[in-house]
């Protein structure tokens, strides 16, 4: 089964993932790095109205596959 490692990004900071997650396939994967970038969301809303937050899928040498992106941002009129 492939392996997977989902790095976060908060803003301009990336934290690796020290290790790899073994899932049947991509789908999965994609599924789960959504799933890591809600609970992100969850605990950033109450500190920023400003952030970008991201989870880097790789493979297990480290070959990029996809990013699930998010940004929260709160724009005032007036």
């Amino acid at each position: 089964m492939p392996q997977y490692r989902f790095n976060v990004r908060r803003d301009e900071r990336l934290f690796l993932d020290p290790e790899s997650q073994e899932l049947p396939g991509i789908e999965e994967a994609e599924a789960e790095a959504l799933h890591v970038l809600a609970e992100m969301a969850k605990d950033a809303i109450p500190d920023t109205m400003n952030r970008e937050l991201a989870v880097e899928v790789a493979d297990e040498t480290g070959k990029p596959l996809l990013v699930a992106k998010l940004i929260l941002r709160i724009t005032r009129d007036g």
